[in-house]
């Protein structure tokens, strides 16, 4: 009963999430995009050398810790091994643990996802999330909600 409570809090607070991030993300527009790709432009790192939101980069780039930018007490951690930990400070409850990985096959997803866009899956004990990788820099992370609406945003912390 407890889980299912708690799948069902995380639920809520990420459906408010997307709703939050939709509102916002339409009033302040849409990124910059590149023309010749017709997807966000990656900014430009210290280096001069063009950020990538590849596969291999998002692996190695995505490890850590993630605070949402719509609500401070949501937290996401993505690990090297695959984990990932959801958490809501004051609700210990809230915490769940599930896995991701990036999806190199979009064919079979139950929605249409842009064939340059790299997707992650994030598998939870009762559900499977897909979000589209849009933003990611040493400290900010962007993520589309697929198969539902809205942007997730995070700051490194």
């Amino acid at each position: 009963m407890q889980t299912k409570y708690l799948v069902a809090v995380v639920l809520i607070v990420a459906a408010l999430l997307g709703i939050i991030a939709y509102v916002a993300f339409a009033v302040r527009g849409r990124p910059a995009m590149d023309a010749e790709s017709a997807r966000p432009a990656a900014e430009t790192p210290a280096n001069g050398e063009p950020a990538t939101l590849g596969e291999a980069a998002i692996e190695a780039d995505i490890v850590g810790t993630w605070r949402s930018r719509d609500d401070a007490k949501f937290t996401r951690v993505f690990t090297e091994d695959g984990a990932v930990i959801d958490r809501y400070e004051g609700d210990a409850d809230a915490t769940v643990t599930g896995s991701w990985t990036t999806v190199t096959d979009t064919d079979g997803l139950p929605f249409e996802a842009d064939r340059d866009m790299t997707v992650l899956q994030v598998a939870f004990p009762e559900e499977r999330l897909f979000f589209g990788v849009t933003e990611l820099t040493p400290t900010s992370l962007e993520m589309l909600y697929l198969g539902g609406n809205g942007i997730l945003r995070f700051e490194r912390i």
